[in-house]
């Protein structure tokens, strides 16, 4: 009786070590998982850059997470491309279209914005895509318009270096500053030949004061986070074109954030031309 007790005993202290070894392994997998994203979150670059005046140092996120576009509809639906071309543009592969956020991919049917476009800065940055043009067309035309009359508050001719590109128009601070609390009609339009028929696309914006969160002059990783999470969707595209012109790591996360507006057609796209502002200040 006292070997088999022995044997018994022998085999429960064997079972009692392969369990605390199992418990000790397992448990050091789970700070790893828990370690990882904090890793991750962590990488960060630092750049300075020049817009509305200033200049701003912050830190580039090294994960980016999904642009939440705010609740609100917009004022009237926004047609964010144009329906085909014609004359010197009917060989337009890809529609002139405003970067906004749309329930339909660029490219499958008319795509109608599906949220207003926010912004907390009083001459914000519009963004959108020009299609591969014939050489000799080398304008675009930008419009500022109220949500009463849409009577033009500010109109400017913009020079084309080439096509296709995305624009990056910043509203010069001697054209009328953006309201709180008001929605406005932009309009971007190609006149395309003898006829004057034009191509055009528009989209709505609007200005509004943060409310969880203070933009600071030297705003970190965090806060432009805070700008997707928000809404503010001119910021989110600024900020995020301007971190990829200056480390081509963040390219990613720039193409991540067209597709999300449903740009995927567009979201490799390399010339990206600022007007009005330096992505390299």
């Amino acid at each position: 009786m006292s070997r088999a007790k022995a044997k018994i005993q022998k085999n429960v202290f064997r079972l009692a070590i392969i369990a605390f070894i199992t418990a000790v392994i397992f448990s050091f997998q789970m700070q790893l998982l828990a370690i990882k994203p904090l890793l991750h979150s962590s990488k960060s670059i630092k750049s300075t850059f020049s817009i509305a005046g200033s200049s701003v140092t912050y830190q580039i996120i090294a994960e980016q997470k999904s642009f939440t576009p705010p609740s609100r509809g917009t004022p009237s639906p926004g047609q964010t491309e144009d329906a085909g071309g014609r004359d010197d543009c009917n060989k337009v592969t890809l529609p002139l279209v405003t970067m906004v956020p749309s329930d339909k991919e660029l490219g499958q049917g008319e795509r109608i914005q599906s949220s207003i476009g926010l912004t907390f800065h009083s001459h914000p940055v519009f963004w959108f895509y020009i299609p591969e043009l014939p050489s000799h067309l080398r304008k675009v035309t930008f419009r500022l318009q109220d949500s009463d009359q849409y009577e033009d508050l500010y109109n400017q001719d913009i020079d084309l270096s080439r096509t296709p590109a995305i624009i990056g128009f910043k509203l010069p601070n001697t054209a009328p500053e953006l309201k709180l609390d008001t929605s406005y009609k932009w309009i971007v339009s190609i006149t395309c030949g003898a006829s004057e028929s034009t191509l055009s696309a528009e989209a709505w914006i609007e200005r509004v004061q943060p409310t969880n969160f203070t933009p600071s002059e030297q705003p970190d990783d965090q806060e432009v986070q805070r700008y997707a999470d928000n809404g503010f969707l001119h910021e989110t595209l600024t900020y995020s074109a301007i971190h990829r012109s200056r480390d081509q790591r963040h390219t990613d996360l720039w193409s991540n954030l067209l597709r999300e507006l449903h740009l995927s057609a567009i979201a490799t796209e390399s010339n990206i031309q600022p007007v009005g502002f330096n992505l390299q200040e």
